[in-house]
């Protein structure tokens, strides 16, 4: 795993059950919102869906046009 791979998982975690705002993840790995960094956080988050894929209780959820959600059934 990338270390903006772990920055963008410790985000998610830390708002288990809430949605991030896509911006709000863009400004922490790269100082900044563009079509460029969006496009790059879309290939990470799909990394770490990859990552968690065998792991049935957890989601990666898309909340579109406003960003991600990481939920975790009990």
């Amino acid at each position: 795993m990338s270390l903006i791979e772990a920055k963008l998982l410790k985000e998610l975690i830390v708002n288990v059950g809430h949605t991030v705002d896509a911006s709000t993840m863009m400004q922490l790995i790269w100082q900044r919102d563009d079509p460029y960094s969006r496009n790059s956080l879309h290939g990470f988050i799909h990394k770490l869906r990859h990552y968690l894929r065998h792991d049935q209780s957890i989601s990666l959820i898309n909340q579109r046009g406003i960003g991600y959600m990481l939920t975790i059934k009990a």
